[in-house]
């Protein structure tokens, strides 16, 4: 039985896209709430972890990435199939780590206007420059493990999630090329994009239920 060590190349890039998903979790936290438990966020003895202050988080996490991306090695292999997001494409991964470390550059580019500059021109040579490089979440095709979305939109059966108005109507003033995919027209005509009013009753299945997307 082959036995592995923290030391051998493919342990190490296990732990290094490990690190570039927790720091993609922990940015996205600090953007969307501000100050967030870190330090003492995974001890589960410990129900009331301090937080502490994004800016902070911040330099830590980016620290973090810079070790986790210095420490991929595209010669050495990763999860394989295991990987949903890049089926252990560890190249790509480089690129993502890079793509996060050159927007969270952008991030601070007005109030650290340096280390802005230092992280956006380390990580700009090797980012994601096409759709075909974009990552995304690969479900399986049969539950239990299908997109959580399909779940919700289809396999439950529900026919009652319709468009808010609000919404529909600002897709349609500005003609936004996004609207028939985002959403299919109101059944009970299929004539247009008809929103319903939030906190207003509706007539299930009638409005723009969500539509399939693009193919």
């Amino acid at each position: 039985m082959l036995s592995l060590t923290k030391e051998d190349p493919e342990i190490i890039n296990y732990f290094a896209i490990g690190s570039i998903w927790r720091v993609f979790v922990l940015h996205r936290a600090t953007d969307i709430y501000g100050d967030v438990p870190y330090t003492e966020a995974l001890d589960i003895e410990n129900l009331q972890p301090k937080y502490e202050d994004a800016a902070t988080i911040f330099g830590k996490i980016a620290t973090r990435l810079d070790a986790a991306l210095g420490n991929l090695n595209d010669a050495a292999p990763a999860y394989g199939s295991a990987d949903f997001i890049l089926n252990g494409d560890v190249p790509g991964w480089q690129k993502f780590g890079n793509s996060l470390k050159l927007r969270m550059g952008m991030l601070v580019v007005d109030s650290d206007p340096a280390t802005a500059s230092k992280m956006i021109v380390d990580a700009s040579p090797n980012v994601v420059l096409s759709n075909a490089e974009n990552l995304q979440m690969n479900y399986l095709g049969s539950p239990p493990n299908t997109n959580p979305v399909w779940e919700d939109l289809v396999q439950s059966g529900r026919h009652d999630f319709v468009a808010a108005k609000p919404f529909i109507d600002t897709l349609k003033a500005y003609s936004d090329p996004r609207l028939p995919f985002y959403f299919n027209k109101d059944i009970t005509t299929g004539a247009d994009y008809i929103g319903q009013t939030p906190g207003t009753s509706g007539v299930a299945p009638a409005g723009p239920r969500p539509g399939a997307g693009p193919s």
